[in-house]
Order: C-alpha cells, then structure tokens, then sequence
C-alpha cells in the first residue's frame, strides 16, 4: 500500500496523531485494518472527497503501531 503523504505530530497526553494520505483503491484495506486495532487508535476521514486519514494512537501502543505501518506499506 503505497502512502503518499504522511505527517505526524504529537497533541495531549502524549497521544500521537498520524495523517496519512493513500489511494482511493486502498480506502477500505486501512479501514479494515485499523477497526481490528480497537483500543490501541482511532481514526476518521476528515476528508471525504480524497483518501485522508486521521489516526489518533495511544501511547502505550505507539511503537507497535509503528512497526504495523512499516508492515502496511509492504502490501
């Protein structure tokens, strides 16, 4: 799954906010794999006309999650 844009910022209590941008195509994928991460993010799409994600990780989860999107980027 290719990510053509991605930003990272950290905002209260240390959670860290992802926004990641992917083709239309691969809308669903990510949906479907962030919703089997209950608890550890959320995430929405602020923008409905492009493939924007905001995902919003805890951060006891932070470096797990980043090793699954290292992971994602490989499909």
């Amino acid at each position: 799954m290719e990510i053509f844009s991605r930003n990272e910022e950290t905002i209260c209590d240390e959670v860290h906010r992802f926004t990641l941008e992917i083709k239309k195509s691969d809308k669903i994928l990510l949906g479907y794999i962030l919703e089997s991460l209950e608890g550890w993010c959320n995430y929405t799409t602020p923008a409905q006309d492009r493939s924007k994600f905001q995902i919003d990780v805890m951060p006891d989860f932070y470096a797990d999650f980043q090793k699954i999107l290292a992971a994602i980027q490989k499909l």
